[in-house]
């Protein structure tokens, strides 16, 4: 799971160049998660912070930003005992 980047579109990305997802809002994450679990998913979701800003960090601050950014996306799934 990743956000696209301004100006490009699936076909024009360059490869290995993705933002972490909602940060910029090209990718539709809350409606990709809610998909997934209306469907009844329950395997793993990844997150791929393919980016130069992500690589060049301290691994500990890597990590932290990428959790965060996990932690936010899957707080916007609507889950309840329907």
């Amino acid at each position: 799971m990743n956000d696209g980047l301004l100006g490009y579109d699936i076909f024009t990305i360059p490869e290995f160049e993705r933002e972490l997802p909602l940060a910029t809002g090209i990718t539709k994450i809350e409606e990709f998660l809610t998909s997934l679990y209306k469907k009844g998913y329950c395997g793993p979701i990844a997150i791929e912070p393919w980016n130069q800003t992500i690589q060049n960090m301290p691994l500990e601050d890597a990590i932290k930003a990428v959790k965060e950014s996990f932690d936010k996306a899957l707080a916007l799934i609507n889950i309840s005992n329907d």
